[in-house]
C-alpha cells in the first residue's frame, strides 16, 4: 500500500501548533469572553436600573391617585392616610363644641377663657352657651387685657374697668375664625392648651440683612429630629411651601427667607404607611411585615435587587399666628388664623406634601437585620435614606430647583460612590 502521506495530491504534512501560538488564541478567547461578559453586565445593570426607576415612579403616581380620590384636599388626604397625622382646621365654635366645656371647662385653645373663669366679674349669668360665656384673652397671657364675646358682639376689657368694652380690633368670631379640630379618637381629658400649640405652634421671626438685602429667619414646628443617630419622630415641617416667599408674620407680606430647603432633609421614616396608603403595600401588620421580610425582586416595593424602596416626605402647613408678648401683640393683624388665610391669598393652597422614592441599588452599604423587628424600622429606614442621599447628592435639588425652575434632573437620578449605584427621584408636591 502507498504511503498517502506523500502523495502530490494531499499536499504537505500538517505542522502542529507551537505553544507560544496555543496562548495567543487562547487570550484572544479570554479578551473576546470578557468583552462579552462586561457588556451583558452593563446590559443586565440597565435592564434593572430601568425598571426599579419605573417602580420608583409608579410609588408616586400611586400616592398620588390615593390624594387624589377623595372628596378633600389631596395633601390632607395623603397626610392623614400615609403619614397618620390628622391636622385640619374647623370653626371655633365647632372645636369648642367638641370640648364638652361644661364638664371641662379648664381644656381650651390658646387665648381663650370662659367668662366665669374671671373671678373679677361679678356679672355671672350661669348662661355656660358658648356666645355667652367665651372670652378671648388676645392682648396678654395673663388677665391683664381681653375681650368678651357676649352674644354676636366683641368687646376689650382692661385692669382699669374690667366692665368697661369697645369693639375687638383682632375680629376673631366663633363662626369665622379657625382652629385645630381635635380627632374623634382623641379623649377630652387629652385636650389642653399645650395639646393645641403642639398641633399648631406659634410663628417666631427675626429679621436680618444679607449682602445687603432683608430676609426673614421663620420658625415654627419643632425642628425636625428624625436624623439623628436615635432618630426621633419629629417630621419635616415648613411655614412657609418649599421654594415660596414665605408670609412675614410682621408685614403680612411675602418676604425672602434665609430657610432653604434641600431633598436630603426629607424623613424617610413614614415609607411603609405611605407605601400602603398607594396600595404597594396590604394593610396593617401584613404589609409591614412584607417590607421588613419579603426581598422578592419582583415585589413593587423592592428594586430589581430586592432591596427595599424608600419614600421620604415633608409638610408645609401655615402657623399660628399668635402674640409672644405685649410689644409683639400691638402690631397683631388678625386673629389666630390669619397666616393661613395669607397663605390662601398668596399661594393659593394651604397645605402641601412634598414626596421622593429612593432605591438603593445593587450594593448595601449596611446589612439589612435578620430578623428585621419593629424597633429597627426607623434606623433601617435612615440608614437607607442617608446610603442614597450620599450616592446620589440628593442635597442638589434645593429651592431654586422648584422656585426657579432649576431642577438638576428630572425622572430619576443615577449616582455612584466606588461599588454603590443609587437612584433618586425628583421630587413631587402634592396639594
Amino acid at each position: 500500500m502507498s504511503d498517502l502521506r506523500h502523495h502530490p495530491r494531499h499536499g504537505r504534512a500538517r505542522r502542529a501548533l507551537t505553544m507560544i501560538e496555543l496562548l495567543i488564541c487562547l487570550a484572544v478567547v479570554m479578551i473576546l469572553a470578557s468583552l462579552i461578559t462586561v457588556g451583558m453586565g452593563a446590559f443586565g445593570f440597565r435592564a434593572k436600573a430601568l425598571d426599579t426607576s419605573n417602580r420608583m415612579q409608579s410609588v408616586l403616581e400611586a400616592i398620588g391617585r390615593h390624594g387624589a380620590s377623595g372628596d378633600g384636599n389631596s395633601a390632607y388626604r395623603v397626610q392623614l392616610d400615609g403619614m397618620e397625622e390628622d391636622v385640619r382646621w374647623a370653626s371655633l365654635r365647632q372645636v369648642l363644641g367638641r370640648l364638652d366645656l361644661e364638664k371641662k371647662p379648664g381644656r381650651l385653645p390658646p387665648n381663650i377663657r370662659l367668662r366665669s373663669e374671671d373671678k373679677r366679674n361679678d356679672a355671672e349669668t350661669g348662661d355656660y352657651s358658648l356666645d355667652a360665656q367665651i372670652c378671648w384673652l388676645l392682648r396678654s397671657r395673663d388677665w391683664g387685657w381681653g375681650g368678651w364675646k357676649l352674644n354676636d358682639r366683641d368687646y376689650y376689657l382692661d385692669n382699669s374697668s374690667p366692665r368697661r368694652g369697645w369693639p375687638s380690633p383682632i375680629g376673631e368670631t366663633l363662626d369665622g375664625t379657625l382652629e385645630i379640630l381635635p380627632a374623634d379618637h382623641l379623649k377630652v381629658s387629652d385636650l389642653d392648651e399645650a395639646w393645641f400649640r403642639a398641633q399648631w405652634p406659634i410663628l417666631t421671626e427675626t429679621g436680618m440683612t444679607r449682602d445687603g438685602k432683608s430676609y426673614q429667619d421663620q420658625k415654627a414646628w419643632p425642628p425636625s429630629d428624625w436624623d439623628e443617630d436615635v432618630p426621633g419622630l419629629v417630621p419635616p415641617r415648613w411655614p412657609s411651601p418649599w421654594g415660596r416667599a414665605q408670609i412675614s408674620r410682621t408685614t403680612g407680606t411675602l418676604a425672602p427667607s434665609t430657610a432653604e430647603h434641600h431633598l436630603g432633609e426629607l424623613s424617610p421614616l413614614k415609607t411603609i404607611t405611605l407605601m400602603q396608603c398607594g396600595g404597594i403595600l396590604p394593610a396593617g401588620a401584613e404589609g409591614y411585615d412584607a417590607y421588613r421580610n419579603d426581598r422578592g425582586k419582583g415585589r413593587p416595593w423592592n428594586d430589581r435587587w430586592g432591596n427595599p424602596l424608600v419614600v421620604v416626605q415633608a409638610v408645609f402647613l401655615p402657623a399660628r399666628y399668635d402674640f409672644v408678648g405685649d410689644e409683639d401683640s400691638k402690631e397683631l393683624r388678625g386673629g389666630r388664623d390669619f397666616l393661613i388665610r395669607q397663605a390662601k391669598e398668596s399661594y393659593q393652597y394651604t397645605r402641601a406634601v412634598y414626596l421622593a422614592v429612593g432605591a438603593i441599588g445593587p450594593v448595601l452599604r449596611e446589612p439589612l437585620p435578620s430578623p428585621w423587628t419593629p424597633e429597627d424600622d426607623p434606623i433601617v429606614l435612615r440608614r437607607l435614606w442617608q446610603q442614597i442621599r450620599e450616592t446620589t447628592q440628593a442635597q442638589r435639588w434645593t429651592e431654586k430647583a422648584f422656585a426657579e425652575g432649576q431642577a438638576p434632573w428630572s425622572g430619576v437620578a443615577r449616582g455612584q460612590q466606588g461599588d454603590e449605584r443609587c437612584f433618586v427621584t425628583a421630587p413631587v408636591e402634592i396639594k
